[in-house]
């Protein structure tokens, strides 16, 4: 071979071997496919980073539910006979002398069961205040009632009917800054500012260690507990709208499912088993 056809193959040879990059090789570039659809890890990041968009919806759903159960009434507390104010701790109701957790009334209801319903994935409530004052008493020595719902608005008072001291410590959310231990004198009551948070907070008394009671204060008032005959009626709830109802009580914890609730009466019916 002469020399220019030597040339010529060398210059094939290159071009060969650096003809069009691999593509480990190729310019990193904006892989998300163009238009409306981006990649679902993309739209999780966003969705838990971003702002929630308001529900819109009618508030004209009336949520009633009747809870019973098969369990019986708590305990004696032991401890009301041998504490120095025994003689105002026994004078209070049967209720208020036995464990907490479990109060069934005559025909079967359940007390202090809490139903609140929650926005779909990505929105939330839209602002809604109530007027009013909610209140937890120690008429003796339990907290009377022993689960108490303070809506967005609503005041907040603990108060002593009884005839001793008691204190009143309330343990929340310490990022939100919702601990309080106020000393209250017998016949007196203590406002206090409670801001929302999203678990239920703790209140007990020093005094008397057997007493504890529990504290709802939502972001929002679609929440309601059970009285004495288990019954709990929410008015003005978003209807139309697929919203996650939650059903919870202190000694069975929550329990969730979805509904869509009508305008006008919502009636449920449910048994929580000890």
């Amino acid at each position: 071979m002469n020399r220019i056809g030597s040339l010529v193959a060398g210059f094939a040879l290159v071009a060969l071997l650096s003809g069009c990059p691999s593509n480990k090789d190729a310019p990193k570039g904006d892989s998300t496919p163009k238009g409306d659809k981006a990649p679902a890890d993309k739209k999780v990041v966003e969705g838990k980073k971003g702002k929630l968009e308001e529900l819109t919806a009618k508030t004209d759903a009336v949520v009633k539910v009747k809870v019973t159960t098969d369990a019986k009434l708590g305990d004696v507390i032991k401890a009301l006979e041998a504490h120095g104010d025994k003689s105002v701790c026994l004078a209070g109701t049967e209720e208020e002398k036995r464990e907490q957790t479990w109060i069934p009334g005559k025909d079967g209801g359940l007390a202090n069961v809490v139903v609140w319903f929650e926005a779909p994935a990505g929105k939330k409530f839209a602002d809604a205040k109530v007027e009013g004052t909610a209140s937890i008493d120690q008429p003796h020595c339990a907290f009377v009632p022993h689960v108490v719902v303070v809506k967005p608005g609503q005041k907040f008072v603990v108060k002593n009917s009884s005839k001793v001291l008691h204190n009143s410590k309330i343990t929340g959310d310490a990022s939100v800054d919702n601990s309080f231990n106020p000393t209250i004198k017998a016949g007196d009551e203590a406002p206090i500012d409670l801001k929302s948070q999203r678990d239920p907070l703790d209140i007990a008394c020093s005094i008397h260690p057997w007493m504890s009671g529990k504290i709802f204060a939502p972001s929002h008032p679609y929440i309601g507990v059970s009285d004495d005959k288990g019954e709990i009626t929410i008015p003005n709830v978003p209807s139309g709208v697929e919203l996650k109802m939650v059903i919870w009580h202190e000694g069975k914890g929550k329990t969730e499912e979805t509904v869509t609730l009508k305008a006008g009466d919502n009636s449920f019916d449910k048994k929580i088993t000890k």
